[in-house]
């Protein structure tokens, strides 16, 4: 069971200070249960909502992918995503995968090279850090386990087992990926060398160094330029070459197939677990649009894989997903991400709200709360979900055009979308009137 406790960030498009969020309790104790389990952020248009939800995407590609930085299509989204200003990224995420016996903190800083240096790679990682918590309090006290400043690396003396890292890997590794990743390529490049590290870092050590790759597991991340088809890691990935019982391992991943409805191309050993999760998906459908008869399968055998498109039957006719409305597409595409967050994994979506009739929206949204086993996030401007996610624990947070934080308390029977729309929230005044409109209609007035 992993738990998230708070993810910082900037530097991501126009956040350009720490925008932080919590979401779990700030004090630990193996007793108390989470009281949160879902959030949602309103604010300006250019508030950054997208952007903190984005950066965590980032955190994840990062993360799940080697090398990531050294690819040039990365690094051109890179040069549009970074703040222009401060040239640098920065996120940071507490939380715990193993019932609360370690709280960790991993941060990243993925800084603009130095142009001047022609052997400069347009991004690289100035600085990693993992702490582990020493007290009860989220906002307390850290031990550092690691430091890697440009490359360089410093284990804490105490994790004297861990001490052999510091002789095994160039700067140019630590620069351009983090260490888990660095660890990775290092036993499939070994994997039939005896003489590896599996002989002097026992599974705790590696679980511990490594621990923000399993967490990433379980984040699943929807924005409107989302790349589908790599939002969740596969079950079976190159992190298994990191300890000696890949069976073990397994047991203890989570076994969360929901991406295979976001594949269009998937190996014939899926396909059984993909009609399934179809099913659902029909059933899904049909509370919004109950005309559909079900969503057909068109399978097109190339090799062990079968490339699919979905088929929706209404029985008088049949429209290829490619053509159906924008509200339908919208359903399926995050679809996977709400039966996701019902499993039990953090789920991040960015207009949840957008191409979806309100008073559906509003009844699915009772259900998640009601129903989930997991943590979902979301960006939206609906503001009778407000109505709604009132009784929740810190559900409602705005974010203000400075990049400021509010996040709303619970304030007896007061309605918060009129608080909003009053302009009685901390940096998010709503100061409009219709007549601000005029100057934009009439020419050369």
């Amino acid at each position: 069971m992993i738990r998230i406790f708070k993810i910082s960030t900037y530097g991501f498009k126009n956040i350009e200070k720490t925008i932080s969020l919590d979401f779990d309790n700030m004090t630990i104790s193996r007793k108390s249960k989470n009281k949160q389990s879902i959030k949602a952020i309103y604010g300006y248009n250019g508030s950054g909502k997208t952007a903190y939800v984005s950066s965590i995407k980032l955190y994840k590609d990062i993360i799940t992918n080697l090398n990531y930085l050294l690819y040039i299509d990365n690094i051109l989204k890179l040069e549009k995503k970074i703040n222009f200003k401060l040239n640098e990224f920065f996120f940071e995420i507490i939380f715990s995968f193993n019932n609360l016996k370690n709280i960790y903190k991993h941060s990243l800083l993925i800084s603009k090279s130095d142009t001047s240096n022609k052997e400069a790679v347009g991004f690289h990682i100035e600085k990693e850090e993992l702490f582990i918590l020493k007290g009860n309090s989220i906002n307390g006290e850290y031990e550092n386990i690691f430091l890697i400043n440009n490359g360089i690396i410093k284990i804490n003396k105490i994790y004297n087992k861990l001490l052999i890292l510091e002789q095994l890997f160039s700067k140019d590794e630590l620069i351009f990926n983090p260490l888990a990743n660095a660890l990775t390529k290092y036993f499939i490049l070994h994997k039939d060398d005896k003489n590896t590290l599996n002989l002097t870092l026992d599974e705790n050590n590696l679980y511990q160094i490594t621990s923000y790759k399993s967490v990433i597991k379980y984040i699943n991340v929807f924005t409107q330029n989302s790349d589908l088809t790599t939002y969740l890691s596969s079950l079976k990935s190159d992190f298994e070459l990191l300890i000696r019982n890949k069976d073990e391992y397994l047991m203890k991943t989570n076994d969360n197939l929901n991406y295979l409805l976001t594949l269009k191309r998937i190996k014939k050993e899926d396909y059984s677990s993909y009609l399934k999760l179809n099913l659902l998906l029909t059933n899904f459908i049909k509370v919004f649009k109950p005309s559909l008869k079900t969503i057909l399968i068109d399978k097109k055998e190339e090799g062990s894989f079968y490339h699919l498109k979905q088929i929706f039957d209404y029985g008088d006719y049949k429209v290829d997903l490619e053509y159906e409305s924008s509200g339908i597409k919208k359903l399926v595409d995050i679809y996977p991400f709400l039966k996701s967050a019902y499993d039990g994994n953090y789920v991040f979506i960015d207009e949840i709200d957008t191409n979806i009739n309100e008073p559906y929206l509003n009844k699915l949204i009772e259900f998640l709360i009601k129903n989930k086993k997991g943590y979902l996030l979301f960006t939206c401007h609906n503001l009778e979900l407000m109505r709604i996610l009132k009784k929740e624990t810190k559900s409602i947070v705005f974010f203000g055009d400075d990049n400021s934080v509010e996040t709303r308390v619970k304030n007896g029977n007061s309605n918060p979308s009129n608080e909003y729309k009053e302009g009685l929230i901390i940096n998010s005044p709503i100061n409009i009137e219709d007549f601000d409109f005029l100057t934009s209609f009439i020419n050369g007035e």
